[in-house]
């Protein structure tokens, strides 16, 4: 029976794959009138400001239950709001760098997620949509940075131990109040990484440069005014600031 069957599929097969492509073809003639052209793809849709607004309150609603969801809003529809309205995609950034984030001596724990997720969805944004060329973006990316800079221990070293293991004669309750220590730890430990790579992302070349460049293109008064304002939030210290105000030399 089975042999029936294959044989049969073999006879029949060339002139239905035959005549699924000559559909096809027949198709794309219909839409395009050239063989061989696919179909234009329709251009993104304009997010208007009642759409940012929308998504924007999609994102501070699901914030403290869920960082990772208001995360996906933006990752996930990247092309969309990359097509946003200026205006419009200047409010949706704001409303991200105004997100609550707990401090970390407070509750590391509840830190490490909102922490990790704000920062990605900042320079995420800022990177792959216009607002790299607007002042006002930077300036929300400094009073971030200003946010996390004091709560980075200096010379920090690490507490937290990578295995929960049993000890001899321990009680298990004592186990798992020495279990629920250690994840503290850890989360403080992951906490000052991330805000130590937060400061050092800031003050490396890219975001200086653009910074730069865009107060370059100021009246010096303006400038002046700019630049000393990204440095008081962002808490700069001595040698950052004087990258910020070493004289703009556009690049060949």
């Amino acid at each position: 029976m089975m042999r029936t069957f294959a044989f049969i599929f073999l006879l029949t097969f060339p002139f239905f794959a035959q005549r699924l492509v000559a559909d096809d073809i027949a198709d794309i003639v219909a839409r395009n009138g050239v063989v061989g052209k696919e179909p234009a793809k329709p251009a993104p849709q304009t997010w208007t400001s009642v759409r940012i607004t929308n998504v924007l309150q999609k994102i501070t609603e699901s914030w403290e239950q869920s960082p990772r969801t208001a995360y996906g809003m933006i990752v996930h529809q990247n092309i969309q709001i990359g097509a946003a309205e200026s205006d419009s995609l200047k409010m949706l950034f704001k409303g991200i760098s105004d997100l609550p984030v707990p401090l970390a001596q407070a509750d590391a724990e509840a830190m490490q997620e909102p922490l990790f997720l704000k920062e990605r969805m900042l320079f995420y944004l800022i990177y792959n949509t216009p607002l790299h060329n607007d002042p006002d973006a930077w300036t929300n990316v400094a009073v971030f940075v200003g946010w996390v800079r004091p709560q980075i221990i200096p010379n920090y070293q690490r507490h937290g131990r990578g295995l929960n293991g049993v000890t001899l004669g321990e009680t298990e309750e004592v186990r798992n109040t020495r279990i629920r220590e250690n994840g503290r730890k850890i989360a403080m430990d992951n906490c000052q990484q991330k805000m130590a790579n937060i400061v050092e992302h800031w003050s490396s070349p890219l975001p200086i440069r653009c910074i730069r460049t865009l107060a370059s293109k100021m009246p010096p008064d303006e400038r002046k005014r700019y630049l000393d304002k990204i440095k008081e939030l962002a808490r700069s210290d001595e040698e950052e600031a004087k990258r910020l105000d070493a004289p703009y030399e556009e690049e060949n």
